[in-house]
């Protein structure tokens, strides 16, 4: 069973309500919703949040919301492990077994599905790696570098610098975990810089707005 876990909490600061801000027209969570969808992957589309606004929007575009998440692991301390970590629990809780997870962020309206369904055959095909992380060349506003070697393994530094143009950025689209993988690898999918945009405040989002015209315009 393959599962699509969106996470979709109400509050931002930077930018409010990010997650359902329209765009050109639609909510920012119905682009995730929609690709999950068209890549046909997916036993099940999740949307992990606590907002029944959220929830309502994403039922319309198709996705489960079979719980609320609870305000506690919803404000700006909350993690990505916080968020997995409940969902795990309800698996359990509901004996849902799923061998391989999408974490995909609602706010990635230039990923496209084929870059979905690349991904999962890329790491399908690397079965000592626990987990497919997406990275870039664009700098973002993420806190995470990396550095990959000849197998595709990536490993978080601290200081970027030091290795010039050997750094991959977190590209923060979405990751794979494989549940049947007893190891702790992390494997590297390099992003086309134009294919993603870590959206954290306005000047992000107007940003991404010219990328995805810019993006329809050359398939024309």
């Amino acid at each position: 069973m393959n599962i699509c876990l969106i996470p979709a909490r109400y509050g931002s600061k930077r930018l409010k309500r990010k997650n359902i801000k329209l765009f050109y027209g639609k909510p920012l969570i119905e682009y995730a919703i929609r690709n999950a969808k068209k890549s046909k992957l997916f036993d099940k589309i999740i949307v992990s949040t606590d907002s029944k606004i959220i929830a309502k929007i994403s039922k319309k575009y198709g996705a489960d919301i079979p719980f609320m998440r609870p305000k506690k692991i919803s404000d700006d301390k909350s993690t990505d492990e916080d968020v997995r970590n409940h969902f795990y629990k309800y698996c359990k809780k509901n004996n849902i077994f799923p061998q391989y997870i999408c974490y995909l962020y609602a706010t990635t309206p230039l990923l496209k599905p084929i870059t979905l369904i690349k991904s999962f055959n890329f790491f399908k095909r690397k079965k000592k790696f626990r987990e497919l992380t997406t990275i870039t060349k664009r700098e973002s506003y993420n806190s995470s570098f990396f550095i990959r070697n000849r197998n595709g393994e990536i490993k978080k530094i601290k200081n970027y610098k030091a290795y010039d143009s050997q750094i991959f950025f977190d590209a923060g689209q979405f990751y794979w975990i494989n549940f049947k993988s007893k190891n702790n690898k992390i494997l590297g999918y390099e992003l086309n810089i134009n294919e993603c945009i870590d959206i954290n405040d306005l000047k992000d989002f107007h940003k991404a707005k010219k990328m995805y015209i810019s993006g329809l315009k050359k398939k024309i």
